[in-house]
């Protein structure tokens, strides 16, 4: 099963799902704006449908520690050795279950990585997307 996204075609006051396909391989299909998500069993390739990863934010430390490489890892350690609020925010982060991407004090400490220099821009990105689901 792989995920397909495809629209909801609107005609006139009423939504009709335009199912690229026999719409009995579609499972667990869900409205996403005018689109519809869906797992999808039949074989056509439908390469125009192919749905873009969903990610999880609350995220186990151990699934938030394999985000990290491990020279981001060891530039975190050293620089809570010098930084305490780097220091802090590891110990807070560490003893976190589960560590809530969305939350106001992840965003704000990992933001902070990267104003010292221990993570770019772009892997804080990548990192803070979460989990593909």
């Amino acid at each position: 099963m792989r995920k397909v996204i495809f629209p909801i075609v609107k005609i006139v006051d009423t939504n009709i799902i335009d199912y690229p396909d026999d719409k009995t391989k579609f499972k667990n299909a869900r409205s996403s704006g005018d689109n519809i998500i869906a797992d999808y069993s039949g074989s056509l390739p439908l390469d125009d449908y192919i749905a873009p990863p969903e990610y999880r934010k609350q995220l186990t430390r151990r699934e938030f520690m394999s985000l990290f490489s491990p020279q981001e890892n060891r530039a975190v350690k050293n620089k809570a050795k010098t930084d305490d609020t780097v220091d802090q925010l590891w110990d807070i982060l560490m003893s976190s279950d589960p560590i809530d991407l969305d939350f106001q004090q992840t965003i704000d400490g990992m933001g902070y990585l990267v104003s010292v220099g221990v993570l770019s821009q772009a892997r804080h990105d990548e990192i803070m997307q979460g989990v593909i689901v």
